[in-house]
Order: structure tokens, then C-alpha cells, then sequence
């Protein structure tokens, strides 16, 4: 079973991910990705104020599934690059 651990942060994961929070892509990708539950803040606010996330909560959400996204595409390209290289990763 794998055991999740913090990256290093001079790992090249953190460093490439470090460098494309920096970019308008991702800051882009951040506001299409709050857009629409801080339009619902209201309604949801109406129904169930326990429930209302705060901004911040949203940009934490953004932010994990923006991380999970550019995990994968860093881990496939990493992947590629080792099956270039003649790197069994299926064994792994």
C-alpha cells in the first residue's frame, strides 16, 4: 500500500510546481476554478450558513485539485521521459 509523505521542497516536483503557481495558466485556471461556487456562496448561504466555505476554503479545494492535476501530467511526463531513457516505471 503506498504511504503518502510531504515532497521535499527541493524536490523538481516542488520546484516546477512552485514555478507554475507563478504563471497566468495557473492563476487563470484558479479563477475558473472558484468561479462558480463563489457565485453560489449566496444561495448556499441562504439554505445552510453552517456550510458556507469561506473564500479561503475555495482557493484550498482549487489549489488541491490543480496540484492533483499537474501531479499526474508531471508524474506521465516523468514516466515518458524514464521509457525514453529504456526505465522500466511499470515495476515500480
Amino acid at each position: 500500500m503506498p504511504v503518502m509523505q510531504q515532497c521535499p521542497t527541493d524536490s523538481p516536483l516542488m520546484k516546477a510546481w512552485g514555478i507554475y503557481q507563478e504563471t497566468d495558466d495557473f492563476k487563470n485556471s484558479l479563477i475558473w476554478a472558484t468561479a462558480e461556487t463563489y457565485a453560489q456562496a449566496g444561495a448556499q448561504m441562504a439554505q445552510d450558513p453552517d456550510r458556507l466555505f469561506t473564500g479561503l476554503e475555495r482557493e484550498k479545494h482549487a489549489k488541491g485539485a490543480l496540484w492533483a492535476a499537474f501531479m499526474a501530467g508531471f508524474n506521465a511526463r516523468a514516466d515518458g521521459c524514464a521509457r525514453m531513457a529504456g526505465i522500466d516505471v511499470e515495476g515500480e
